[in-house]
């Protein structure tokens, strides 16, 4: 049986006396349009959906605060797709084209403007490719949720938010861009799933460059840190008869050999992190360089082998003549992840991992290299100096902020503040 707003309006009001006003919205409408892959979209599929209990069913109160709980979960799903108004949320439920630049960022939400980091051979930008929300146990996998939580405080389905902030280098002759973010080509399901937002046109990359000044065609090479689906979704692109192709037409995609290879094996650990769509059609295309070693792909843009998130993982090490500046990519995703142990539950090398880690951030340490965050809700960059009596690993001054996704909600202060990007004792044991 259909659902309809007027029923749960008035439901509430004899359960609790509180009579919701304004538009009206059909949440079985609502959730066709959402979950697509869902074969059945009535009350008893939707709360096992989205894990809400039901005290009583069937009775009037219980069914009513059920259904609102729901539609709560739904409404904040297209929230982080940028859809904040009765008018886009309209636009979206009949499948219309929906107008999102023209509307200011919702109280506490997001920062556009792009930081920059310019020297006498170039300068980056980072580049807002959308967002999404993973579950907090298996981006810092051993960590203890009380400690992780109070540096990445989760929501109610335990997932934490990740920006896909990827980088934009331009030097005098090249135009380079780090990793893609999650593309186009994924069903409505998956996005819900993970918490996806990257609307734009035709994602949120490439909205983002174009406000940069910068237009798919005007990229001259992409690095792929590796090619799971948040980092090199964004590579190809789904036109409008459904064909895959390079989303960046006249670019060059470099990738390591052996990260191609891996991502082809057929193994049940990694397939999840791997679509054939985001990789395949460039290879068919011919604009696919495999390359071994840490490369120079550019003049001053060299890549930097960081196996343990996957075994050909790499960051990259942009010189801008006056700077060093590391793209760590999923070596370390966000600034809580910076103690050395503090590592993800998806890294198939977890020890790896950190010897990586311990060498990487090391030297940063030392030589004062800015580090640039791929995932981090709220920072861009910062940069790496030598923890207090000389420990290993880096601990972060002049860090530079940019919020990113919106509903993320900042540290507690107990654990991990962007001010100085340092831990507790507790939590860099």
């Amino acid at each position: 049986m259909a659902f309809d707003w007027r029923f749960v309006a008035e439901e509430l009001r004899m359960a609790d006396s509180v009579m919701p006003e304004g538009p009206r919205l059909c949440t079985v409408k609502f959730a066709r349009r959402l979950l697509p892959g869902l074969r059945r979209r009535g009350l008893d599929a939707l709360s096992r959906y989205y894990d809400v209990s039901i005290a009583n069913r069937h009775r009037a109160g219980d069914d009513a605060r059920a259904t609102a709980t729901i539609l709560i979960r739904m409404l904040e799903a297209v929230d982080r797709q940028g859809i904040q108004y009765w008018d886009q949320l309209e636009d979206w439920l009949a499948g219309r084209p929906v107008a999102l630049e023209s509307r200011a960022p919702a109280t506490g939400g997001c920062v556009c403007e792009a930081p920059c980091l310019e020297g006498s051979r170039g300068r980056v930008r980072p580049v807002d490719a959308g967002s999404l929300w993973l579950d907090g146990g298996a981006m810092f996998g051993v960590v203890p949720k009380p400690l992780w939580n109070r540096r990445a405080p989760s929501d109610e389905r335990n997932r934490i938010p990740l920006a896909m902030r990827c980088l934009l280098v331009e030097t005098e002759e090249t135009t380079v861009l780090i990793d893609t973010g999650l593309g186009n080509k994924e069903s409505d399901k998956f996005k819900s799933v993970y918490g996806v937002a990257n609307l734009g046109d035709p994602t949120k990359l490439e909205t983002s460059l174009s406000k940069l000044g910068v237009e798919p065609g005007d990229v001259d090479v992409i690095i792929a840190t590796h090619l799971h689906f948040d980092h090199a979704g964004g590579g190809t692109v789904r036109g409008v008869t459904g064909e895959i192709g390079p989303a960046f037409p006249t670019a060059r995609y470099v990738v390591r050999k052996g990260e191609y290879e891996f991502a082809r094996l057929d193994n049940e650990r990694i397939r999840a992190s791997y679509m054939a769509d985001n990789f395949e059609p460039l290879a068919r295309a011919g604009c696919l360089d495999l390359v071994d070693g840490d490369v120079e792909v550019v003049p001053g843009i060299q890549l930097v082998h960081t196996p343990g998130h996957t075994p050909h993982h790499q960051s990259v090490r942009i010189d801008l003549g006056e700077e060093i500046v590391l793209f760590l990519a999923d070596l370390v995703p966000t600034t809580a992840h910076l103690p050395l142990p503090w590592i993800m539950g998806y890294d198939v090398e977890p020890l790896v991992t950190l010897q990586s880690k311990k060498d990487v951030l090391g030297r940063a340490a030392a030589e004062g290299w800015m580090l640039a965050f791929e995932h981090d809700p709220f920072v861009a960059w910062g940069r790496a100096t030598t923890p207090d009596g000389g420990k290993p690993g880096c601990v972060l001054e002049e860090v530079v902020e940019q919020a990113l996704v919106s509903g993320a909600n900042r540290p507690d202060g107990q654990g991990h503040t962007p001010a100085s990007g340092r831990p507790t004792l507790e939590e860099a044991e």
